[in-house]
């Protein structure tokens, strides 16, 4: 997946912090530095896995999230505006450790723009530009 080897590969992505819908004031846009690491399969997210690396589940149903990094938070591919958060990610989340409490929703050019914040609302969103393949 496109998305998934880009993480891999690291870099300076485009982000910004998805608010509230009711929020007149939205927020600006800021970068995502993610370092490059090669990606480990494991079964599930738990605490204590190795920091700054990119983990994905073994198996392609699992729902909550689809890759991971300890440190900077989880990420969620999407390729439409309709998706919702699954069960289990706060409980993911919340095992990324301190200050990677975070969701990150990886979109298309087409999308980055328009995507809102999903519920749970309590969970932190943020969108990251994912560039179409070249």
């Amino acid at each position: 997946l496109h998305a998934i080897e880009l993480l891999e590969k690291g870099g300076t992505f485009k982000c910004r912090e998805l608010v509230h819908g009711n929020k007149r004031q939205k927020p600006g846009e800021m970068t995502l530095d993610i370092p490059s690491s090669s990606k480990t399969v494991v079964d599930k997210v738990e605490p204590n896995q190795t920091l700054n690396q990119l983990h994905v589940p073994k198996t392609t149903n699992y729902t909550a999230i689809d890759a991971w990094i300890p440190g900077i938070g989880a990420f969620q591919m999407t390729v439409g505006k309709k998706h919702d958060i699954k069960e289990g990610a706060e409980e993911d989340l919340a095992m990324l450790g301190q200050g990677a409490n975070k969701l990150y929703w990886l979109l298309p050019p087409l999308y980055y723009h328009s995507f809102t914040k999903k519920s749970p609302q309590d969970i932190e969103q943020h969108a990251v530009l994912i560039p179409y393949p070249e």
